[in-house]
């Protein structure tokens, strides 16, 4: 025992395994190195109203982050001057100021203003900045100009749109619909609600100004100033080359009287149109990640195999250590767990580095089932391809088959295999006929790609796009958690078994 004990030790230890965390820690370093001086994705926006009450305007706006949470610490500046028509050129000054304030959003991501000036129309301009973070990018309606007009008994006016899209979370694709609204006076919206509908006309047709007379979708009502709603969709009709599809986003009150209508308009297509979505943007990260580890997980596993098992036993060195009170199967298990543990240690290190790196960019940590699933995806790809490279030393008489092979089969499951089984359904026409069905075709073809299992396990979490294939091609293909678990075990394990097979049964 004290013999493979040594063994493993020395494997784990050697110049191999040391190089091989060595490339996966500064290729991943390189990598996410940039963040520091990446600007943030991280978008601030804000929807408010403003109402007249006691002779003076009240703006109310809630600054939030891309999934509809409150932001606090955004100062808000608001330069309130005379409205003016002028188009000359030059253009005349600036007119004035007549109000300029800065503010700070709350804990709730609430700003507040009470502007003293008497009832009329007035030109508003809001700049912001967020010292709390300054690369961070401050979109929506936070930077722009729009305009104060007084409504009699208090009635709210929405100064920004008061109906936007924000993610679910910062690591799905998914949306949801924030409203931000008030009742007369700046009370709160009771009895409100949000309906949606859709019609499909023609383009010289004007198109419909809210839902009157339209099917709409069931109201959701409105429980305070800010209301987190599912995100309505609308299926309609196929549209025609000279039609246009219309969605409409309404707030209604009890007696469905409509207090705010947005429309949003589509060009001609085939496919049902639904209501626009705000996906996270961790999404985008994640895929890169699945992308970059699809080649270094199986980059690093061919590697350990190959200089610790393959080469040896190839070119006879190997015999020697079989001099020492050691069998070929104690052999092979020996390194075959020395490979385990390498591999475990450089995933577990390559998913906790990724974890610092987007918790930086994104100010929001992986969910601990992102880094269990990344974690294991990892393993999976490289304990599955070094398998494949276990069986290659017993099925090559030199060590330069078993390099030609490693290297193709490296290129192929890793940078190459959605290209090639793309073309494979091209050739035989499944792309022509049905594209859904060559997506899902490329779908379940990644669970006999090893070096797939991080894309697939990215695309499953983050409902996202990794290489072109998305959550809607793996639920099409059937391809679920339960299948690439077992085919991962599969991988693993039927390797294993038919290398120990072959080492026990050699000549």
């Amino acid at each position: 025992m004290n013999v493979y004990r040594h063994e493993l030790r020395y494997r784990v230890r050697s110049r191999t395994s040391v190089a091989v965390a060595i490339v996966v820690g500064l290729t991943l370093a390189l990598g996410y190195a940039g963040i520091y001086g990446a600007e943030s994705q991280v978008a601030i926006s804000a929807s408010g109203f403003e109402y007249y009450s006691a002779g003076a305007f009240h703006v109310d706006l809630w600054v939030v982050d891309v999934i509809g949470d409150p932001v606090a610490g955004v100062q808000v500046n608001l330069v309130v001057t005379p409205t003016t028509n002028e188009t000359t050129f030059p253009p005349p000054p600036p007119p004035p100021a007549l109000f300029n304030e800065t503010l700070v959003s709350n804990a709730t991501g609430q700003v507040a203003f009470d502007v003293l000036l008497a009832p009329g129309q007035y030109d508003a301009t809001f700049h912001s900045t967020y010292p709390a973070r300054p690369l961070t990018q401050l979109t929506g309606e936070l930077f722009g100009a729009t305009v104060l007009d007084s409504a009699p008994g208090g009635v709210p006016t929405p100064l920004l749109s008061p109906l936007v899209t924000v993610a679910t979370g910062y690591y799905v694709e998914s949306a949801r619909l924030l409203a931000v609204w008030g009742g007369p006076n700046g009370s709160s919206p009771v009895g409100d609600s949000v309906v949606a509908c859709g019609a499909v006309l023609d383009f010289f047709q004007p198109g419909p100004q809210n839902c009157s007379g339209l099917a709409t979708t069931p109201p959701v009502a409105l429980t305070g100033y800010r209301t987190l709603l599912p995100l309505p969709t609308v299926a309609l009709p196929p549209v025609g080359q000279d039609q246009q599809a219309y969605l409409l986003l309404e707030i209604v009150n009890a007696t469905g009287a409509v207090l705010f209508v947005t429309q949003e308009f589509f060009p001609a297509t085939p496919e049902p149109s639904i209501v626009s979505s705000n996906s996270g943007p961790g999404p985008g990260l994640l895929g890169a990640f699945a992308a970059d580890l699809a080649l270094l997980v199986a980059l690093a596993a061919f590697l350990i195999v190959y200089w610790s098992y393959a080469r040896p036993r190839l070119s006879g060195t190997v015999e020697m250590v079989l001099v020492r009170p050691v069998t070929r199967e104690g052999l092979f298990l020996t390194r075959y767990l020395a490979m385990a543990i390498v591999l475990a240690a450089a995933g577990a290190a390559t998913v906790l580095l990724f974890d610092l790196g987007v918790t930086e960019l994104l100010a929001q940590p992986l969910p601990p089932a992102f880094v269990a699933a990344l974690f294991g995806s990892f393993l999976a790809a490289g304990m599955g391809f070094a398998g494949i490279t276990f069986l290659a030393a017993h099925a090559f008489r030199s060590s330069r088959g078993v390099l030609a092979l490693g290297i193709g089969l490296l290129l192929v499951c890793s940078l190459f295999w959605n290209i090639l089984v793309a073309l494979v359904a091209y050739f035989a026409g499944l792309s022509a006929a049905n594209a859904t069905a060559a997506a899902e075709l490329v779908a379940r073809s990644q669970l006999l790609a090893p070096p797939q299992f991080p894309a697939i396990v990215s695309g499953l979490l983050t409902e996202g796009e990794v290489y072109g294939i998305g959550s809607a091609s793996y639920a099409g293909a059937g391809v679920t958690a339960a299948w690439v678990v077992a085919a991962a075990l599969a991988w693993i394990v039927g390797t294993f078994v038919l290398t120990y097979w072959r080492v026990h049964t050699r000549d």
